[in-house]
């Protein structure tokens, strides 16, 4: 994180702020029909890609050791 002067705080690069989000994704959709809608809805977004990527490889893993 990096603290701003102005008392902001950001990412200090922004995959951190992807990986974060598709955890939060993770979480916060469960089901095919939510992860599906939200696909559907982010797809056209090209700044949301990336951490539907990472989300879905989360999805997958969870997959597997089920």
């Amino acid at each position: 994180m990096v603290d701003f002067s102005d008392d902001t705080l950001a990412f200090a690069h922004l995959g951190f702020q992807e990986y974060l989000a598709a955890w939060q994704l993770e979480v916060d959709c469960e089901g095919d029909p939510a992860r599906l809608e939200l696909c559907l809805r982010l797809r056209g977004d090209v700044t949301w890609w990336e951490t539907l990527r990472l989300w879905a490889a989360l999805v997958e893993g969870r997959a597997v050791n089920r």
